[in-house]
């Protein structure tokens, strides 16, 4: 019921699921949620704790994908 939605991700950028390999599991979970962002909410992402390429990578292609932002958060 808000005027305006937006979702913010703090984290790594980085992830597995039971033993998969990084990459794949990014752009498989990038994919899942871009399907299911149906409302087209932007997912702005602040990338802390020393994230990774890869990391950055999917924060980064998730803002885009969304219309939302990436911010690196450096100590």
């Amino acid at each position: 019921t808000s005027k305006k939605k937006v979702l913010i991700y703090v984290g790594d950028g980085g992830g597995t699921c039971q033993g998969a390999d990084e990459a794949t599991y990014l752009r498989q979970t990038l994919a899942a949620v871009t399907a299911m962002n149906i409302d087209d909410v932007p997912i702005h992402c602040f990338g802390v704790l020393n994230p990774s390429a890869l990391g950055v990578d999917f924060m980064q292609r998730l803002a885009d994908s969304s219309g939302g932002t990436y911010t690196r958060i450096n100590r």
